[in-house]
């Protein structure tokens, strides 16, 4: 995950990994504020795709989404280690080897052991904000498909199908290409407008 802008497990996990590359084989992911630290590295597979990297919460989602998920500790050690770079020395590796199909499998844990595992699947909070300023929330848009507007900061914004479906500058919510609710401004930036960021809540109506 690139310019993920806190370094939050929680606000990137919501993000649904095999949607976004649904062909991907292994997915590389590092949020990892707790490096070298006591959380473990791991292995989840899921439905033939693979996702290395913390057990900090960033990967709980994706262990919950389908029904053939497994998740296992990474046993494997360089033979240099450093204390703060387990992206490079550990994960990249460890990925590589999944890639290369030489991997060893490690000791099995049970999804519902793992950080996060009692975190709801939906979070009312903007997750990531892109290079245009569209704003994307932890939210399902299928389960709020009702809802007339959200409201960030106390700014109501009505639900629109596209951005082609409101007047040139105006605030509009919508289902993203993820599924996901997305906040945006038509030809112009809701991060801008609403001065919102990773984080800011979002209120539902």
């Amino acid at each position: 995950m690139h310019r993920v802008s806190i370094p939050e497990p929680r606000p990137t996990c919501c993000l649904p990994w095999p949607e976004i590359c649904p062909k991907a084989r292994c997915f590389f992911s590092v949020v990892d504020p707790g490096v070298g630290g006591d959380r473990y590295p791991i292995v989840v597979r899921d439905s033939g795709q693979w996702f290395v990297g913390p057990d900090n919460g960033l990967l709980s989602q994706v262990a919950k989404r389908g029904d053939e998920g497994q998740a296992e500790i990474i046993e494997w050690r360089p033979e240099r280690l450093s204390a703060s770079f387990h992206g490079r020395d550990l994960f990249a590796p460890v990925a590589a080897s999944i890639c290369l199909e030489k991997y060893v499998p490690g000791k099995g844990v049970a999804l519902d052991s793992m950080v996060g595992a009692e975190w709801p699947a939906d979070l009312p909070q903007i997750i990531y904000v892109d290079n245009f300023g569209n704003a994307i929330t932890g939210l399902c848009a299928s389960s709020y498909a009702d809802a007339d507007w959200l409201a960030v900061d106390g700014v109501r914004i009505r639900h629109a199908r596209t951005f082609s479906d409101v007047a040139v500058g105006t605030l509009l919510w919508y289902e993203n290409s993820l599924g996901l609710i997305e906040i945006a401004v038509n030809q112009g930036s809701a991060n801008q407008r609403l001065q919102i960021g990773v984080g800011s809540l979002i209120e539902i109506g």
